[in-house]
């Protein structure tokens, strides 16, 4: 369902800083979910291309 006033959520806006982006991948890879630390390390990715 679309909801025109609310805007999406992307984590990646929040990963500021290298110690946030490594806290992040640490949760995820603290679940074991292979899906969850996969997604993880994409989002990681982008914060990090995101703050250069």
């Amino acid at each position: 369902m679309n909801h025109p006033d609310i805007s999406a959520f992307d984590v990646a806006e929040y990963l500021d800083s290298a110690e946030a982006r490594d806290e992040y991948l640490r949760a995820a890879m603290e679940t074991e979910d292979p899906a969850l630390i996969i997604d993880a390390e994409s989002v990681v990715a982008r914060a990090a291309a995101m703050s250069t």
